[in-house]
């Protein structure tokens, strides 16, 4: 049984679509001198919007397949980064080509929707203006998700990744108690029932990626804000009602729309040829701005609480005490990462809202507006990467940087809750003496022993008794006879 319907991971769906969409349009867009005001242009920049706009979860959920592919079923449950890389099936040229293959598809999403938010946000005057630059900026985002296209490819269809090693598994998934990581927990174990359709970690950054999409629309809709106007101009009721009388009702009101910047000519000579009297009514004509941040901010709180979904699955736990027990609780877990990625999810959602109350007001007070999208810009920085630290690493470790080998081990939290001792790095540099100290050494006097008794000596052993017919002793043998040559070297002649 695979461990999910789609396998390796959703990624490889998602991406298809930005891709289509961002291609067609972008050729569209190339050769609409052949058609500028026809429908066909219009439905090409409407795939380019599309095509934008899907491009962010496709490249959230990139980042959840990155982390899956590097991942086994022997993966242990606590281990970091490093440590997962080291044992990760995937090195040598497909991790060279999946570290560009990522790295290109975060700048060409960045360029895409900064190119969207500054697109809808311009005026009609200066989408005029500035088309040959917008082109040029669409020309080299496209280019940038072709090549990381290509890489993406060569990964997968010539070193296998995400094939080769789809995980099989028992089918019984472990309890990680809240201290291990719930991205190792999916990405190693069999899911059942609603989790096997809708992996609940993959669901939460696909969610997070559509929030900062519809994000990105409302601050364009918001910059456009007040560069439309509708000015209806009719005469006074009073004259509306003789004119009705006498002539049939043949004025009516008229209404023109305009940009709210300058009155063009036409609508100057309607304003003359009216009464003294007229009545000018201008209506501002607004985007769905606010519409689009309250999407936004439903679609960031859909995100925070498919990330309890994750913590309480992979805990077993489903109270909401016990699991904010275990987000604050940062010396059970070794660290406040989940603490920072929790508080920063509940501080955009409040964001989006602040933002859609002051939306008016800020499509006035342009300063305003500049500040609050630095603002809205960092804390979507924020929370990539605190949870890409949750995704790729361990709950226990820095904010600003990912744990080395056998960082989350030194720091590994206990049953009771309290964090284990690091291991010593260092080996003593000599052996401890196992010979008792000496008198001199111990600086002590050792206690008297008592006197050993004398052993006795052994007794006799009495000759044995002779055996019949062998002599008591052995006859004494004789020497070896020596050669004439030895005697004559040997000895010496008489004296004469």
């Amino acid at each position: 049984m695979s461990k999910e319907f789609i396998n390796p991971n959703l990624h490889v769906i998602l991406i298809h679509y930005p891709l289509g969409l961002l291609t067609l349009g972008t050729l569209i867009e190339l050769f609409a001198f052949l058609w500028r005001r026809s429908a066909f242009r219009a439905a090409g920049r409407w795939m380019i919007l599309l095509g934008a706009l899907t491009l962010a979860p496709a490249a959230t959920s990139g980042l959840y397949a990155m982390s899956d592919v590097n991942r086994s079923s022997e993966t242990a449950h606590n281990a970091t980064w490093a440590e997962t890389r080291a044992g990760s099936p995937v090195q040598g040229e497909a991790w060279e080509m999946m570290k560009r293959h990522a790295w290109l598809n975060a700048a060409g999403s960045v360029v895409f929707l900064a190119l969207i938010v500054m697109w809808i946000g311009s005026s009609d005057r200066w989408r005029a203006r500035l088309h040959l630059l917008y082109l040029l900026v669409l020309l080299g985002g496209m280019g940038i998700l072709v090549i990381s296209a290509w890489y993406g490819g060569e990964m997968v269809y010539r070193h296998g990744v995400g094939v080769e090693r789809v995980r099989e598994a028992d089918g019984k998934p472990t309890s990680g108690g809240g201290t291990d990581s719930p991205a190792i927990t999916e990405q190693t174990e069999v899911k059942h029932g609603v989790e096997y359709f809708a992996p609940p970690l993959q669901v939460h950054v696909i969610l997070a990626g559509a929030m900062v999409s519809l994000a990105m629309v409302a601050l364009g809709l918001t910059l456009r804000a007040g560069a439309q106007a509708r000015v209806s101009l009719e005469p006074t009721p009073e004259l509306s009602d003789i004119d009705a009388a006498l002539t049939s009702g043949q004025r009516a009101a008229s209404p023109l729309t305009t940009d709210s910047a300058t009155t063009t000519a036409a609508a100057a000579a309607q304003l003359n040829s009216l009464h003294d009297d007229a009545v000018v009514r201008v209506e501002i004509r607004r985007p769905p701005m606010r519409r689009f941040w309250v999407l936004a901010a439903g679609a960031a709180l859909l995100t925070l609480l498919s990330g309890w979904w994750v913590l309480a699955l992979d805990s077993d736990v489903w109270n909401a005490n016990d699991l904010w027990k275990q987000v604050t609780d940062t010396q059970s877990s070794g660290g406040a990462r989940r603490l920072a990625h929790v508080v920063a999810g509940v501080g955009v959602v409040l964001f989006l809202l602040v933002m859609a109350a002051a939306a008016r007001m800020a499509a006035v007070r342009r300063a305003m507006l500049a500040g609050l999208t630095l603002v809205l810009l960092l804390a979507i920085a924020a929370q990539v990467w605190l949870g890409a630290l949750l995704m790729y690493d361990t709950p226990a470790g820095p904010l600003w940087e990912l744990n080395g080998v056998g960082t989350a081990a030194a720091t590994r939290p206990t049953i009771n809750g309290a964090s284990s001792p690091a291991a010593p790095t260092t080996t003593p540099t000599s052996t401890p003496s196992l010979a008792p100290a000496t008198p001199a050494e111990s600086g002590s006097t050792p206690p008297e022993l008592p006197a050993v008794p004398a052993i006795p000596a052994a007794p006799a052993i009495p000759d044995a008794p002779a055996m019949p017919g062998v002599p008591a002793t052995l006859p004494a043998i004789p020497p070896p006879a020596t050669s004439p040559a030895t005697s004559a070297t040997t000895t010496t002649s008489p004296s004469p």
